[in-house]
């Protein structure tokens, strides 16, 4: 028995099958319509930045991709009200109640985090080598006055100009001695 007839008539229908199903598929244009029913478009909006919003379909202007319908929901909503899917409400273990005036029994505990204004802090450097012999300030943000010495500063460099100060201040000059000879000792 040939089969040879069977096979190439599969693969021609097979074929003008396919050439069909592209042709109607590119037939169509792809833009995002309202579906069968009563339903009307509100807007269009990207879903990458669902914040804006468009009046008719067609292809987004930030992300190339076709904009998405958005469509009236199903209960009435006031203006100020949040709605939340029930699917996330009951994957967080949510629960609502109705808002009441009342006065709280006991402490309310809540979480929390303190912070400082990052403006208002100093830092302060010291310019020089050496080692901090004496820390006065000793907790991080502690309050510190005007004239409060904060800590005591061993520097080398510090030591040695001071007493070149002082073993200048005791030394006399020829021309100190030729100018004011009381003060010349010898």
């Amino acid at each position: 028995m040939n089969r040879t007839p069977v096979i190439v008539l599969s693969v021609a229908v097979l074929g003008v099958g396919l050439a069909a199903g592209y042709w109607l598929g590119h037939r169509t244009p792809a833009t995002a319509s309202a579906p069968a029913g009563d339903k009307q478009v509100l807007y269009w909006y990207d879903p990458m930045k669902p914040d804006q919003h468009f009046d008719h379909p067609g292809k987004s202007p930030f992300m190339d991709m076709q904009l998405v319908p958005k469509y009236p929901e199903g209960g009435a909503t006031s203006e100020g009200s949040v709605r939340i899917d029930p699917t996330m409400v009951q994957n967080l273990g949510m629960r609502t109640a109705t808002v009441e005036m009342g006065t709280l029994a006991g402490g309310l505990h809540v979480p929390a985090t303190i912070g400082w204004d990052l403006r208002q802090a100093t830092a302060i450097s010291a310019r020089a080598d050496g080692v901090i012999d004496k820390l006065y300030v000793r907790a991080p943000f502690e309050h510190v006055t005007a004239g409060q010495p904060l800590a005591s500063l061993i520097a080398p460099e510090w030591n040695s100009a001071a007493q070149e100060y002082l073993a200048l201040g005791a030394a006399r000059s020829w021309m100190d001695a030729r100018c004011n000879p009381r003060r010349m000792t010898v």
